[in-house]
C-alpha cells in the first residue's frame, strides 16, 4: 500500500512542499492539503525544490494532485500507487506528462481540462431574500442538507464554517442551495457550489457565491473559482458574478 513506499513524505516535508508551491489560484486545495495534513503525498527529490510531488487528498484520493518539472519522476510515483482513476497537473506537465504515461503504461491517455477564475473586485452584488451567511451554530442544518448540497457529515460540515466561510438558501427550513470557501489559504480561497435540481435557474447559487465572495473580499482573500472545461452552468454563474479566467490544470486519465 501507498504508506509503506519509502517515497511518502511526513507532516514537516508536507509544510516545506506547501511553501514551495506557494499560495496561487491552482494550489489552494493541494496546497490545504498539506498544510493541514488531510493527505497522503510522495517526493521525488527535496521538498523544498521537488523534481516531482504528487498529493491525495482524503476528499477526493482517486484525484491525486501532480506538481514537479520531471514528468518521468511523477509517472514513478504515480503507478507505484493504487486506487487512483486521474491526475490531475499544471504547467509544462501538461504537455510531458501524457506522453510519458503513454509510454509507460502503453495506454492512451484522455484530457479533461480543470478551469481556474479569479475575481479581484466586485462590480455587482446579487441577493436573495432567503440567502444568509451560515454559522458555526448551523453545523447540523449544513451536515443534514441533501446531496450534493450537503456533506452529510457532520464532521466535515463543522470543518468547511469553522475553517471557511459558507452561504445557504433556506426554504422552508432546509438548505437547498450552498456555495463555501473552503479550503483556504491566506490569499485565495476555493469556492464550492452545489443545488439541489428543483431548485435550479432561480439564482439561488448566484446570490450564494455573490455573499461569499463579498466577505472573502472584505478580509483581502481573492476567491477563486474552478470548474471541468464541460461545465458549462458553472461557467456562466462565474461569468456573472464577475471572475476572470487566469489559469488551468488537466485531468489525465488511461483509456
Amino acid at each position: 500500500m501507498p504508506s509503506t513506499l519509502p517515497n511518502r513524505i511526513d507532516r514537516v516535508a508536507m509544510f516545506a512542499a506547501a511553501r514551495w508551491m506557494g499560495d496561487h489560484p491552482q494550489t489552494v486545495i493541494a496546497a490545504h492539503a498539506l498544510l493541514t495534513g488531510r493527505c497522503q503525498a510522495w517526493i521525488a527529490g527535496e521538498a523544498e525544490n521537488p523534481r516531482a510531488l504528487l498529493i491525495r487528498t482524503n476528499w477526493v484520493p482517486t484525484e491525486p494532485y501532480g506538481f514537479g518539472r520531471d514528468a518521468g519522476a511523477l509517472t514513478d510515483l504515480l503507478l507505484s500507487i493504487d486506487g487512483w482513476t486521474c491526475v490531475n497537473v499544471g504547467g509544462a506537465l501538461i504537455e510531458t506528462m501524457p506522453d510519458e504515461l503513454r509510454r509507460r503504461t502503453g495506454r492512451e491517455v484522455r484530457q479533461f481540462g480543470d478551469l481556474y477564475s479569479v475575481m479581484l473586485r466586485m462590480e455587482q452584488r446579487f441577493d436573495h431574500p432567503s440567502v444568509r451567511l451560515l454559522t458555526r451554530d448551523d453545523v447540523d442544518l449544513l451536515a443534514d442538507a441533501a446531496p450534493p448540497v450537503g456533506p452529510h457529515d457532520r464532521k466535515t460540515a463543522g470543518m468547511i464554517l469553522r475553517e471557511g466561510i459558507c452561504a445557504a438558501a433556506l426554504i422552508d427550513g432546509r438548505i437547498v442551495s450552498r456555495v463555501h470557501a473552503f479550503p483556504t489559504l491566506p490569499r485565495h480561497a476555493e469556492l464550492g457550489a452545489a443545488t439541489l435540481k428543483a431548485y435550479r435557474g432561480r439564482g439561488l447559487n448566484t446570490a450564494c457565491a455573490s455573499l461569499v465572495v463579498q466577505e472573502l473580499l472584505s478580509r483581502k482573500i481573492t476567491p477563486v473559482w474552478s470548474t471541468g472545461e464541460d461545465n458549462a452552468p458553472s461557467q456562466r454563474v462565474a461569468a456573472k458574478l464577475g471572475f476572470v479566467r487566469t489559469t488551468a490544470r488537466v485531468y489525465l486519465s488511461l483509456i
